[in-house]
């Protein structure tokens, strides 16, 4: 098996087209046109460093908005629950049972009321959360769609492009389609 030969330099400047706008300055790409090919580029850049960012922000409304729901609203209000406990006849038979689950939807009724406070800062950090990751703008997929117009870019030019504006290298996915067939040879070449 031979490797892949690697692009070279006029390759991957070709297959780059409008995002050679790289090149430009770091003055020109943080103060271009967001319309132009450079505010384009510089886009990209802006989304692959905010990465880790939005991740975090990402993964922090996730927490959130589980511990919200685990604050979930009781089913009625404690003043009806208590008129049920009230009404209750003392010489039933089930009147333990059926005093200790109304005590115990009382108690979680009486809670909830308790944690309206804790909730309404549940819900201002859910949105602060929110307003913080819309600011972000674009993905670096969508940053990266809108640069290339839809094209799909070579893990060669991606990471040439990284280079250009001194990102790390782009994290390169196996493709699990050109596996296959390299073990398929392997094995085809042992029996042999």
């Amino acid at each position: 098996l031979r490797p892949k030969p690697r692009k070279g330099r006029g390759a991957l400047a070709s297959e780059l087209k409008g995002l050679n706008a790289a090149h430009a300055s770091p003055n020109a790409l943080a103060n271009a046109n967001p319309n132009s090919m450079v505010g384009k580029v510089s886009a990209y850049k802006t989304a692959v460093e905010n990465e880790d960012l939005r991740n975090t922000l990402e993964e922090d409304l996730l927490a959130l908005q589980d511990e919200l729901d685990a604050l979930t609203a009781p089913g009625r209000d404690p003043a009806e629950i208590q008129a049920d406990i009230d009404a209750l006849d003392p010489e039933s038979e089930t009147y333990a049972d059926d005093l200790a689950a109304l005590q115990g939807e009382l108690d979680n009724a009486n809670a909830y009321e308790d944690q309206q406070a804790g909730i309404a800062a549940l819900e201002d950090e859910i949105l602060s959360k929110e307003e913080e990751l819309a600011a972000l703008g674009l993905t670096p997929e969508e940053a990266l769609e809108a640069a290339t117009g839809g094209r799909e870019l070579s893990p060669e030019a991606l990471a040439e492009l990284h280079n250009l504006l001194g990102l790390e290298p782009p994290v390169e996915e196996a493709l699990e389609g050109e596996e296959a067939p390299v073990e398929e040879e392997e094995v085809a070449e042992a029996a042999e």
